[in-house]
């Protein structure tokens, strides 16, 4: 990451403001978990995106209330690769949980955005 990156989106930034957001987007919703990595958002085999990948697919098979949500702050900072993000979008859908970015959210009901996501992502 430049420097800019890791000054204005260092883990805690992250951290705090994905708190921040989900709580005025969704007030009701509940932090089960934080994951973080230090590793570069080009691979998808890093240790935190695979923890979290396992703690919702166990978490989801013996909840009564299973996790809906995985979220980071903006996209880029979970791939900096259109396909490696879909990639690991469609891991976690198989386990019931949608991956969406507090500050980009994309409504993946509604056609028009998830074309201009794919868009964003294939600039990043």
């Amino acid at each position: 990451s430049s420097e800019e990156q890791r000054t204005n989106t260092s883990v805690v930034t992250q951290h705090s403001g994905i708190e921040h957001d989900m709580k005025e987007m969704m007030p009701d919703s509940e932090k089960l978990k934080a994951f973080s990595d230090v590793a570069s958002a080009r691979s998808d085999n890093r240790p935190g995106i695979n923890a979290a990948f396992s703690y919702a697919k166990w978490y989801n098979q013996v909840s009564a209330s299973p996790a809906t949500h995985l979220v980071v702050l903006m996209w880029d900072r979970l791939s900096r690769d259109r396909d490696l993000s879909a990639s690991i979008r469609n891991r976690f859908k198989e386990v019931g949980v949608e991956v969406n970015a507090t500050r980009e959210w994309v409504n993946y009901q509604d056609s028009g955005e998830v074309i201009v996501h794919s868009v964003r992502e294939a600039l990043a």
